[in-house]
């Protein structure tokens, strides 16, 4: 048995030691013959048992296994170190004998890898997402499937349960409808929760439709999902506080659905104060706790926050700022990320306008990483200050409306207005709206990535 049969009997790993030559015939028909549940077993098969292939100098690569290893490879499913520790291993006992062949198995499989990352491009590559009016019958039909998994509404002394139909009464059923990542979204029209714009979302799972609240933050501008609140910011002071699930970051919505949103606000705001409280609606689809203090308490400590949202986002973001500070931000130029996830600004994926109740019209830009496995939005507003809103790690989308996956950004995502308790010494007092304070004056103007943005933008470097 040779060494590679020896070591590396790994079902995850397709290599190059299955490309084929012209006479291996046998090896052929079996992966002609192979349906797509049984190919997986069978290459393995052949990668740990039948490695006749290597004998011939003559390399060629049968189309179905270069066609698997490509979807694979594409999709993470191989690792690439993996795969080139099996090159250093082809013909390790004769060296002198096999050098001349390894060189060929690498040269054809880096002609694979690069293959593999213009598919993979192809595929994350974000289509338009069209976003469609719903005919009536639809709309009922999605609103009689809908449930609200949300906790009563206290007001004056008194409970309220919001049902379907309050939602149909207030004009609030699913008007349009979209498909997101293969899930089917509704969206009713725009009313608004004091400054915030809001929109109650309509998530279809099969048959069943649950009702969620969306709503658009005013310091980054981002459209973000309301899993739950508190009655009192402090016991007994009166304040509701918005819930922000185990980061804000994991509620921000896919930038298609931002997108979305964006467009029905354009189309007008619903007013529904002289039927209801604008938030026996809003907070009628999320979870009720007391205070801060119960609730961080639930959510740190006791881990008994309830709602899908907990049972289907991950409690942990991927961290992709290396350095961290325990006592405030760290130093602007500090705020840098690896080279593969460095944003790719010669690709656009999205540009869209916000309009927010503290910046403004805002410009929204959606740019990839390097590797494809995240998406930036940037958004600069006309006095050219500029910001992360928001990194996306591109996962399934979950029955709330969010990512599965997130990405803790850290204080990249630092917004250019931010509350003064959380400016960390940076702040900028000269410009002040209410308790937020400049911030892009002495520290997102200084961010590496910020600054290479701008200074794209000004050229008009970026446009694709």
């Amino acid at each position: 048995m040779s060494e590679l049969e020896n070591t590396h009997d790994q079902r995850n790993i397709i290599n190059p030691a299955i490309m084929q030559t012209a006479g291996t015939s046998a090896v052929e028909q079996k992966l002609k013959v192979a349906n797509k549940r049984q190919q997986d077993k069978l290459i393995a098969a052949i990668v740990t048992g039948d490695i006749t292939c290597l004998s011939n100098p003559e390399v060629r690569i049968n189309d179905d296994v270069k066609n698997y290893f490509l979807d694979q490879l594409a999709r993470g499913g191989i690792s690439e170190d993996q795969t080139k520790q099996i090159f250093a291993r082809i013909g390790s006992t004769d060296p002198a004998k096999h050098q001349e062949k390894r060189r060929q198995y690498e040269e054809q499989y880096n002609i694979l890898v690069d293959e593999a990352m213009k598919r993979r491009k192809s595929e994350l590559t974000p289509r338009p997402v069209p976003l469609d009016r719903m005919a009536p019958s639809d709309s009922r039909e999605w609103l009689n499937n809908t449930r609200i998994d949300g906790d009563t509404y206290e007001s004056g002394g008194q409970e309220y349960k919001l049902n379907i139909a309050h939602l149909e009464q207030f004009g609030l059923g699913p008007k349009y409808k979209a498909d997101f990542g293969g899930k089917e979204i509704g969206l009713s029209d725009v009313y608004m929760v004091g400054r915030h714009p809001a929109i109650v979302g309509y998530v279809k799972d099969g048959k069943q439709v649950s009702a969620r609240s969306f709503y658009q933050s005013k310091s980054q501008g981002m459209w973000r999902l309301l899993p739950d609140y508190t009655v009192n910011r402090k016991p007994a002071d009166g304040k509701k506080w918005y819930g922000k699930g185990y980061d804000e970051q994991s509620t921000n919505l896919p930038f298609q659905l931002q997108k979305a949103c964006e467009q029905i606000i354009k189309t007008g705001i619903k007013n529904i104060t002289d039927q209801t409280d604008p938030n026996f609606v809003f907070l009628g689809t999320a979870k009720r706790y007391a205070n801060k203090d119960e609730y961080n308490e639930k959510l740190h400590h006791t881990h008994e926050m309830r709602g899908d949202y907990y049972r289907e986002v991950n409690p942990n973001g991927q961290k992709i700022i290396s350095q961290r500070s325990n006592s405030g931000k760290i130093p602007p130029e500090a705020v840098d990320v690896a080279n593969n996830l460095q944003p790719d600004f010669s690709q656009k994926f999205a540009e869209y306008t916000v309009n927010t109740d503290l910046y403004g019209s805002v410009t929204t830009e959606v740019f990839p990483s390097q590797d494809l496995s995240l998406n930036y939005i940037f958004c600069r507003d006309k006095n050219q200050r500029a910001w992360v809103s928001g990194i996306e790690s591109v996962s399934n989308l979950t029955d709330t409306g969010v990512y599965r996956k997130w990405v803790d950004g850290g204080d990249l995502i630092t917004p250019p207005m931010e509350y003064g308790s959380s400016a960390g010494g940076y702040g900028n007092d000269k410009i002040k709206d209410g308790k937020y304070v400049d911030m892009f004056t002495n520290y997102l103007s200084k961010v590496p990535i910020i600054q290479k943005y701008l200074r794209l933008n000004r050229a008009g470097k970026n446009q694709i």
